[in-house]
């Protein structure tokens, strides 16, 4: 019975794709979960990724290809989540994390409601006259006046995303989003930097 099934799959390039997406996503959120030393994992599961590689190309059995095959895409998926995460150096801004910080940002999504204010996302663009990256969500009131676009300097005390509800780990959601550092009620001050035609277009 077990074989029939996994017959019906391999003769099937649309079922084969389907075990190959699913294996690859499966990959990603099992990795990221804190199950072990993430540093550690990464490495491990390199090594594993080059071995399958190497006897994937040699080996004919067509349901054990199949299953070497899903192994593979899962650990794709890994070294995709892997390769996502940012790294805590002074060029990303959640390297400053836990202190008040000033630096100059963008906004690249309309602000959003929140409670009893709005949220934006700020791309990061320069801190002390050095590039810098990351994105922050800024929690403001809703008179903010921001916009799509604008560039602002931005005066906060950063903060890591925190807290766990019954439906979701809020980090893990802002994650998603490359999103790894907050401001509350920041000061921000507009920058009369001229506005791309494109952003003129999505304010509009």
């Amino acid at each position: 019975m077990l074989k029939e099934g996994a017959d019906k799959i391999i003769n099937s390039k649309s079922r084969i794709f389907l075990s190959f997406c699913f294996s690859f996503f499966f990959g990603v959120g099992y990795f990221s979960l804190d199950l072990f030393n993430k540093q550690i994992q990464f490495y491990l599961f390199l090594s594993v990724f080059v071995i399958l590689f190497f006897l994937i190309l040699f080996w004919n059995d067509n349901l054990k290809f199949f299953l070497l095959a899903c192994l593979l895409f899962f650990i794709l998926g890994g070294l995709r989540f892997y390769f996502s995460l940012p790294t805590d150096t002074a060029g990303n801004l959640l390297h400053y994390n836990g202190r008040e910080m000033v630096f100059l940002g963008k906004i690249i999504q309309p602000p959003q409601p929140s409670g009893h204010g709005v949220q934006v996302v700020a791309q990061a663009l320069s801190l002390d006259d050095k590039k810098i990256l990351g994105k922050a969500l800024l929690f403001l009131p809703v008179d903010s006046g921001l916009k799509f676009g604008d560039r602002v300097s931005i005066k906060c005390y950063l903060q890591k995303p925190v807290g766990k509800n019954e439906f979701a780990d809020y980090a893990k959601y802002l994650a998603k989003d490359g999103i790894w550092s907050l401001c509350n009620r920041p000061k921000i001050s507009l920058l009369n930097y001229p506005v791309p035609v494109l952003e003129k277009i999505v304010s509009i």
